[in-house]
């Protein structure tokens, strides 16, 4: 059977991986042994194949992914689908519905968001406006300020809500904490 459209990609070094990840609005990548791309399953395939957006599909080694750190904790045959370079979802091998879920990953809940540009990022972002303080703070109080806020979106915090939701959280967190290294490097520096 011939799929239109459906390319797989092998990766077997972390940076290819990494690349092909965040290239793509979103990247199926099936943990195998050996990064063929005949081990990917023509089931997957077939899902892949009626998405309307573009999907990369990928086949990696765990090795591969654990390097690529892609926070995945790779299992041997398991399917890892990820939007913009995040993870957002995972599929056991031994799952008997991995078409199903695959098709509920990449279909209606993901496809707007997946296929909507993504915002510009802001030139200048000022850090303390991010947590939350005046610029006269102390140290100490931005440090306090920070903790409430990383506390607040934490992602352990929403292990059990929706994907979208945990990558809400995952984004937040990560901007959080980028402010706060950067207000601490300037008083370091100062």
């Amino acid at each position: 059977m011939a799929f239109v459209g459906v390319v797989v990609e092998s990766c077997s070094n972390a940076r290819s991986l990494r690349a092909l990840v965040e290239a793509a609005p979103a990247a199926v990548l099936q943990v195998r042994v050996l990064p063929l791309p005949s081990m990917f399953p023509e089931e997957l395939r077939e899902v892949v194949a009626a998405i309307p957006f573009e999907v990369a599909c990928l086949v990696a080694p765990p090795s591969v992914v654990e390097r690529a750190g892609l926070r995945a904790d790779p299992t041997l045959g398991d399917v890892l689908v990820f939007g913009r370079g995040f993870l957002i979802g995972r599929i056991a091998a031994i799952d008997p519905a991995k078409p199903a879920r695959l098709r509920g990953l990449l279909g209606a809940g993901l496809a707007p968001w997946l296929t909507t540009p993504r915002p510009p990022e802001p030139t200048a972002v000022d850090p303390f406006e991010v947590i939350g303080v005046p610029r006269s703070a102390s140290f100490d109080e931005v440090h306090a300020a920070w903790r409430r806020r990383l506390a607040e979106y934490h992602p352990d915090r929403f292990g059990q809500a929706g994907d979208k939701i945990r990558l809400v959280a995952l984004t937040e967190t990560q901007r959080i904490n980028a402010a706060f290294r950067s207000i601490a490097e300037a008083r370091r520096t100062s």
